[in-house]
């Protein structure tokens, strides 16, 4: 008995864990993101020649991909 449940067990992971690792892989996901949009709003080149308009924009993105990330940590505390 204790065989086959480690034969059925093996390589699955409780709904917690999968849970845990699709929120890190969606965090390192937006960290990329957010890394990207900070050095392009933290290049004066960009801020210089675009549009406000375009500028505007990156800036309302990056805070609504910081509020996500921010979410998504929570829900990960939540879950350890």
């Amino acid at each position: 008995f204790v065989l086959i449940r480690r034969l059925l067990g093996f390589g699955l992971s409780t709904p917690s864990e999968k849970e845990r690792k699709r929120l890190e892989k969606q965090a390192e996901k937006l960290d990329k993101e957010i890394q990207k949009l900070s050095s392009r709003l933290n290049s004066a080149g960009f801020v210089d020649k675009a549009p406000a308009s375009v500028v505007e924009k990156a800036k309302e993105e990056l805070a609504q991909l910081e509020d996500q990330a921010g979410k998504i940590q929570l829900s990960l505390r939540a879950i350890k």
